[in-house]
Order: C-alpha cells, then sequence, then structure tokens
C-alpha cells in the first residue's frame, strides 16, 4: 500500500470521519493541555504526569445542567446508554466487555470516564478489531457527543474556572 494511502486507510478502519476524530482529538488534548498549563496535575509514579481531572470535575459538578441545552441533553444520553466498551484479558487474548448503561442520570466524573475511555480506546489500539465491526456508526456518535461534552466543560470553565478556560482558549481566534 502506498505511504500516502495507510493513514487513510487507518481511519477508514476506525468507523468515523476524519473530521470527527480530528476534532476530538484537538479538543481533548487541548484540554488536557489547559488542566496541566495551570497546575491542574499531580505527579505519579516515576515523575509521570496525571491530569487532575477529578478535581475540575468537582468544582463543575454542581453547575453542570445536560438538560438545559439539547445538543448536550443528547449527547449526554448517547454516552449514558451506550457508553464504551472497556478492554479486558481473557485467557485468548484482549477483548471488549460491555459497561453497564446508566439508567437514571450520570454524574459529570462517570460522563467524562466514559469520554476518557472513548479516548484510551482510540489511542491505544483497541479500535482495531480482527474481525468487523458490528456497530460501526457506534465510534462517531461516541467521538462525536465525547466533543460535544467536552466543549460544554469548557463552556462552564468559563464562568467558574477562569484559569483553565483562559489556558484553553489563548491564541485561538
Amino acid at each position: 500500500m502506498p505511504s500516502h494511502q495507510l493513514g487513510r486507510s487507518l481511519v477508514a478502519q476506525l468507523g468515523t470521519s476524519s473530521e470527527v476524530l480530528l476534532e476530538f482529538v484537538a479538543v481533548y488534548a487541548r484540554l488536557e493541555y489547559a488542566l496541566k498549563r495551570v497546575g491542574r496535575a499531580t505527579e505519579g509514579r516515576d515523575g509521570k504526569v496525571n491530569v487532575a481531572w477529578e478535581g475540575l470535575l468537582t468544582e463543575l459538578a454542581p453547575h453542570f445542567r445536560a438538560e438545559a441545552n439539547a445538543t448536550v441533553r443528547d449527547a449526554v444520553q448517547y454516552i449514558a446508554e451506550n457508553p464504551p466498551r472497556r478492554e479486558v484479558f481473557e485467557k485468548h487474548g484482549v477483548r471488549f466487555a460491555k459497561v453497564p448503561a446508566a439508567t437514571v442520570g450520570i454524574p459529570l466524573k462517570t460522563l467524562v470516564d466514559h469520554v476518557r475511555r472513548t479516548r484510551n480506546n482510540l489511542f491505544h489500539g483497541g479500535k482495531f478489531p480482527l474481525e468487523p465491526v458490528s456497530e460501526p456508526a457506534r465510534n462517531e456518535r461516541l467521538l462525536h457527543s465525547g466533543v460535544i461534552v467536552l466543549i460544554e466543560i469548557i463552556h462552564l470553565c468559563r464562568d467558574h474556572v477562569p484559569d483553565v478556560y483562559h489556558a484553553f482558549s489563548e491564541d485561538l481566534t
């Protein structure tokens, strides 16, 4: 396969558009950058940087109202009802295990844990199955819904955690 087609072929296997994939990666990466930039990170084992999502989400949770915006409500509902699967070990290798859907409401921390798992599945190779994907539209909807949730978090930061909002927004036009 010619090298210029390799990336396109890999993106095609993900079952999502390049645009949605790139938007998810860009927004997620920029938000983690902003959190680290304002000191919302801790040192883990061997000097590893751990982004301190929990503190941010604790501050924002009282202000998060998914029902106030139809787009956010729909994204939250999709993620809650179709959470990203979790990679687990089995005798014969690694597979995806279903995660129980939320039945009544979903706390902001759990919602963002699902968005983070979507990112982890994407970046740690779990999205390249050995067999055809049974629900190809699922990846696209999870990524798109994740972008909506992350942007809502950024909007909440504008009013409640302005240092994170400003670090996220700097140099953006």
